[in-house]
C-alpha cells in the first residue's frame, strides 16, 4: 500500500458520525441500559464492498465508526475477503520481480490494486532490493540541464544519454531542473482525463516530463487527488 489519508464521507454516512462501534446505549425497563446491535445499511455494506479488499477492515471500521471485529464479521458473511487473504497471482509475481528494483512501490500497488505494504512484504519475501541509481557525472548533468532547459524531454535525454527515463525524471526533479517547454494541447487533455487513475509517476512517464512537473501543473490548475490509504497511486 503508505501516510494514513481520508476521504470525505458522503451524506448518507454522516449519520454515523455519533455512533459508538457497532451498538448503542439504549434505555429498556427498569431504566437498565443495555446494548442494541446496530444494523448494517445498504450504503454501509456498499462502502464495505468497495473498500475492504483493498484497504483492510482497519480502514473501513475507522471509515464506518464501527469495530473491527464488526467489519470482519460482515465482510465473512458477504464473502468478501480482505487484500492480506487474497491469493498473489503468478502474473502479480513475476510483476514485482520484474519492476521492484526500478519502480516506485506506490506505482507498483497502483498497477496491481494492491497497498504499499502489502507489495514491499512480498518483494521481501523474495529477497528483492532496491538498485542503486548509477552517480552522474559533472558532464553528464551538466548536458542534462542544458537539453532539459532548452525544451527537451526527460524521455528524449535519457534515450540520447543512455540513462534510465524514469531514475531521470527523478533526478532532475531533485535538481530542480526547469523546463522550457510549453504544454501542448494533447499534454493537457491527457492529464487531466487520466488525473484520478494515474500515479504521478506513470502520468510522468507517459508524458515524458518529471513528476514535478506533472505536479505543478496540477497545482496550477486545481487537480487534486483523491488520497486513499495504502494508495500512492495517486496519490503521492
Amino acid at each position: 500500500m503508505e501516510t494514513t489519508n481520508s476521504l470525505s464521507k458522503p451524506p448518507d454516512l454522516m449519520q454515523h458520525d455519533d455512533a459508538r462501534d457497532e451498538s448503542e446505549a439504549a434505555l429498556v425497563g427498569g431504566g437498565k441500559l443495555r446494548r442494541v446491535l446496530r444494523k448494517w445499511t445498504e450504503e454501509e455494506i456498499r462502502f464495505l464492498k468497495k473498500h475492504y479488499k483493498r484497504n483492510g477492515r482497519k480502514f473501513v471500521a475507522d471509515y464506518l465508526r464501527r469495530t473491527q471485529t464488526s467489519v470482519a464479521g460482515q465482510a465473512r458473511q458477504l464473502g468478501v475477503l480482505a487484500e492480506e487473504h487474497r491469493p498473489w497471482t503468478v502474473f502479480e509475481d513475476r510483476y514485482i520481480r520484474k519492476n521492484y528494483g526500478t519502480k516506485k512501490s506506490r506505482s507498483i500497488a497502483h498497477t496491481l490494486r494492491r497497498s504499499v505494504h502489502s507489495v514491499r512484504a512480498r518483494a521481501s519475501k523474495f529477497k528483492l532490493t532496491r538498485e542503486k541509481p548509477k552517480p552522474y557525472s559533472q558532464e553528464e548533468r551538466s548536458l542534462v540541464r542544458r537539453l532539459y532547459e532548452q525544451g527537451v524531454s526527460a524521455t528524449k535525454i535519457a534515450k540520447q544519454a543512455g540513462f534510465s527515463a524514469s531514475a531521470l525524471r527523478t533526478r532532475i526533479g531533485r535538481w530542480g531542473f526547469k523546463s522550457s517547454r510549453p504544454w501542448k494541447k494533447q499534454e493537457e487533455r491527457f492529464l487531466k482525463k487520466h488525473f484520478h487513475r494515474m500515479t504521478y509517476e506513470e502520468l510522468a512517464k507517459a508524458l515524458g516530463r518529471t513528476e514535478s512537473a506533472v505536479t505543478h501543473y496540477a497545482n496550477r490548475h486545481g487537480l487534486k487527488k483523491v488520497l486513499r490509504q495504502g494508495s500512492p497511486a495517486n496519490a503521492k
